[in-house]
C-alpha cells in the first residue's frame, strides 16, 4: 500500500514524465 500512497503524493505531470522517461518518450513529449 505504501506504493499507492507514493503515486497520490506525485503529481499527474509527475507520473507522466515519469512513465515518459521509461518509454523514452521525452523527445516526443517536448
Amino acid at each position: 500500500m505504501e506504493f499507492n500512497s507514493n503515486l497520490k503524493k506525485i503529481k499527474p505531470s509527475g507520473i507522466r514524465k515519469l512513465f515518459d522517461l521509461a518509454q523514452g518518450k521525452k523527445d516526443l513529449v517536448s
